[in-house]
């Protein structure tokens, strides 16, 4: 097993994913509220559910899902791969609360939750077919380990879904979007019920764009991004902007394996 202390990670530096001013034990309550008029993050899943059939992964897989929250994406690849098995991991404990809840709602047993940073993951070397790592990566520093940590993970011919959030938040323009998106579907009274529910989820983007402003929030371009994963050692097949152009995507894969099958995009 290869852990924090081992790919020299600095106590200092594994600090520093708590230095911010988000609180995500005080998001997880009203994250996947404010989620559900978010029609960019149901994008995400539809996206990474276009990808399954290309990465080939067989009958039983062995998936983890890094910085999972409230198990929105694991609900989702249960869906598309029913036989695979799950690692959930998250630092925060309200939001893996949540998403245990949710797991025993869809009757789903096959999920191993890990309460703990990306950075002090303690996993076998090639332990999994797929990870998974949704706008997570930004609390993970420093981000190049962290990388080079998920290449160690995977097995030979495994798959890397990785979304960062790396450009500066607009806290406005994301209230704007997701207000419009649920009057259209419920109407005007249902908005303002919907805006009355995400009051806590307001306050903590609104840190979160203070983090990025400080630098305790890492941020990004495409290409240092493409570049970072590329230096972990991924092969890297697919890389575009996502998420209303907040995010970088790239899909990657160790020790790369043909598949026959055509890129979904």
């Amino acid at each position: 097993m290869s852990t924090s202390k081992q790919l020299g990670i600095s106590g200092e530096q594994e600090e520093d994913a708590d230095k911010r001013r988000l609180e995500y034990s005080k998001y997880a309550d009203q994250f996947d509220h404010q989620n559900q008029h978010n029609p960019a993050y149901h994008e995400l899943q539809d996206l990474l559910a276009k990808w399954i059939p290309y990465f080939s992964l067989g009958t039983s897989p062995a998936v983890c899902d890094l910085g999972a929250g409230t198990g929105s994406f694991i609900l989702r690849l249960h869906e598309e791969i029913p036989g695979a098995s799950f690692v959930h991991l998250d630092k925060d404990k309200n939001m893996n609360n949540r998403a245990r809840e949710k797991y025993k709602q869809a009757s789903i047993s096959d999920i191993r939750l890990v309460e703990e940073l990306i950075q002090n993951g303690s996993f076998s070397s090639e332990q999994f077919d797929l990870i998974v790592c949704v706008n997570a990566l930004n609390t993970a520093p420093p981000q190049q380990i962290s990388l080079s940590m998920m290449h160690r993970w995977l097995k030979p011919g495994g798959w890397l879904f990785v979304v960062d959030f790396g450009r500066k938040q607009n806290v406005f323009d994301w209230a704007v979007y997701c207000a419009y998106h649920a009057a259209k579907k419920d109407g005007f009274t249902s908005m303002l019920k919907y805006a009355a529910g995400c009051t806590q989820a307001f306050k903590q983007n609104l840190f979160a764009k203070k983090d990025q402003a400080n630098g305790a929030m890492w941020l990004h371009g495409m290409d240092e991004f493409r570049e970072m994963v590329a230096s972990a050692g991924f092969d890297i097949e697919h890389s575009s902007q996502c998420y209303r152009g907040y995010a970088d995507l790239v899909v990657a894969q160790k020790d790369p394996i043909v598949v026959p099958e055509p890129n979904p995009l």
